[in-house]
């Protein structure tokens, strides 16, 4: 492949410092908590200094907070798992990821999807109002839709949540790295996100943040090499959400990526977003192309595109892409929701999303090879 636009997905290319820290951890590091030797101090290390990082790029008082995952999907499934109590109910948006439909269905948790109205930040918050009933716990809401691209307006769903007395979850897939998200003056209780998109870390790492104002049963117990005589799982955080050997790799390449998007977060963003406008602007300007999505804008979507052409399905498109050496994404992209309300449904789209390293002949090429629409 020589163009990459499915950075929605998983982003690529990764910075060099992420790979050398893998490489580094492998050689240098043991098993944290399991031991006082060096093997296990350097893990032990590797482990901190990423909370640390994570903890300071999203506004978390306490790198103890931070809890590692394997994806996004994990840290979702942790809060709707330990937070919840049988008959409590959870007000969602309507272009929810199936990350946080599918437990919803699965273990039968009541819930209320809310029809949000894209730039419309008082229609959307008093819709979310509207829906809270006397047993609602928790309001779980992506902060940008994966199929849409609209930005919810978190910090105002967090003090309405916060008003009526219920918690805050935020699915930060799509924004994590992108948008500005801080814990406290966002007035979010939860926060999960993917180590691989947005953070530009390795794949099989993700992050769950909590303010710790709701309290949060572990979804797994076990070993912590802690505590290891009583056979109750401890209640000292990060301990007790963290059961098992970790990944001290993967989280050695995501605390390497969030140590070089750190300084640099507001630059690569405005690159996301140029590259975003541009691949927008000059799709809809291509005959035969319907363009789904607003243009990308900080205020109101995130910088991805998704687009059909006439006359082709979502699969050839991407199938005749991908033999131009193109990498694209296309069907329905694990969120049904968000086709439903743009109408693309069943066949979905093909969505496109620009990345640190995208470059503008990069966007022009791609635009040009859609318009041909031929094989090669």
């Amino acid at each position: 492949m020589n163009l990459y636009f499915d950075n929605a997905a998983t982003s690529r290319p990764k910075p060099a410092c992420v790979g050398d820290a893998m490489a580094r951890a492998l050689i240098a590091c043991g098993n944290p908590g399991r031991g006082g030797h060096v093997y296990a101090m350097n893990a032990a290390r590797v482990m901190w200094e990423a909370r640390e990082a994570a903890a300071s790029l999203f506004g978390v008082s306490n790198p103890e907070n931070v809890i590692f995952t394997l994806n996004c999907t994990q840290s979702i499934n942790m809060v709707l798992a330990g937070a919840l109590y049988p008959g409590d109910h959870v007000v969602v948006s309507d272009v929810e990821h199936n990350a946080v439909m599918r437990p919803l269905t699965e273990w039968r948790i009541p819930y209320t999807a809310v029809r949000t109205v894209a730039g419309d930040t008082a229609a959307t918050v008093a819709a979310f109002e509207a829906a809270i009933r006397p047993t609602t716990r928790l309001i779980f809401c992506t902060h940008a839709s994966n199929v849409t691209g609209e930005i919810l307006p978190i910090a105002a769903l967090g003090e309405l949540a916060h008003r009526r007395g219920l918690a805050l979850a935020v699915d930060g897939a799509q924004s994590g790295g992108i948008l500005p998200l801080h814990m406290v003056r966002d007035h979010v209780d939860f926060l999960c996100l993917p180590g691989h998109k947005g953070l530009y870390g390795p794949s099989g790492t993700g992050l769950l943040l909590s303010s710790q104002k709701l309290p949060l049963a572990p979804l797994f117990v076990g070993g912590t090499g802690s505590h290891s005589l009583q056979m109750t799982q401890p209640e000292s955080w990060p301990e007790r959400m963290e059961s098992g050997t970790p990944n001290v790799v993967g989280v050695a390449g995501l605390g390497a990526a969030l140590r070089w998007l750190s300084p640099r977060r507001e630059s690569v963003a405005a690159h996301e977003f140029a590259q975003g406008k541009r691949l927008w602007e000059r799709l809809s300007a291509v005959r035969g192309v319907r363009v789904h999505t607003a243009c990308p804008s900080p205020e109101t979507t995130v910088p991805l595109v998704l687009f059909s052409v006439d006359g082709e399905s979502s699969e050839q498109t991407a199938e005749r892409l991908g033999q131009c050496g193109v990498a694209v994404r296309a069907g329905l992209h694990c969120a049904p929701t968000g086709h439903r309300k743009l109408g693309t449904l069943p066949d979905g789209g093909v969505r496109v999303a620009p990345g640190a390293f995208t470059a503008a002949e990069d966007v022009d090429r791609l635009v040009a090879l859609v318009a041909c629409r031929r094989s090669v």
